[in-house]
């Protein structure tokens, strides 16, 4: 019982992780840039000291060197969510141990192809291979991690052919 309440709960969770994508990637180039504007000037505002008192020149500048970092970070980060709770689904199941590797990092890896897919179709968006890669990297990272902690908890449940 207990599994089935974990199993539709982490269902549940990947798809909301999913719709989240999905909307953060249905915002057309302008959407986007502010939205990432705003967190990087969150990020800035915090590990910057004296961010907030210098010119709006100067914020600029720095914003235009970091905000490309923090968009790939979102990507990751994302992505690691989506990795995470897809793990924490397929945990539920009786399957071999590489598969609660295989089977999140696979889904993960086509839902980081289909959202770049989708991203032809917003005005000021496209594709972007580099995207797919830290996506999946995101994913596959995220399950890997989730794997070791799952594997030194529950080490005798699984198997391990």
């Amino acid at each position: 019982m207990v599994k089935k309440i974990i199993r539709c709960a982490a269902l549940i969770a990947a798809i909301g992780v999913m719709v989240m994508i999905f909307m953060f990637s249905a915002g057309d180039a302008e959407k986007s840039s502010d939205t990432s504007g705003r967190v990087t000037d969150m990020v800035l505002t915090i590990t910057v000291k004296g961010y907030k008192n210098m010119t709006v020149d100067e914020r600029l500048q720095i914003r235009q060197q970091v905000d490309p970092i923090i968009r790939k970070v979102a990507h990751f980060s994302e992505f690691a969510m989506l990795g995470f709770t897809l793990f924490v689904f397929f945990a539920t199941f009786d399957l071999k141990a590489v598969m609660y590797i295989v089977l999140p990092s696979a889904v993960s890896a086509v839902y980081a192809v289909s959202d770049e897919i989708h991203q032809i179709f917003v005005d000021g968006r496209g594709p972007g291979v580099i995207d797919v890669l830290i996506d999946t990297s995101g994913a596959v990272f995220a399950v890997a991690v989730t794997f070791l902690i799952y594997r030194l908890l529950f080490a005798n449940r699984h198997k391990t052919s």
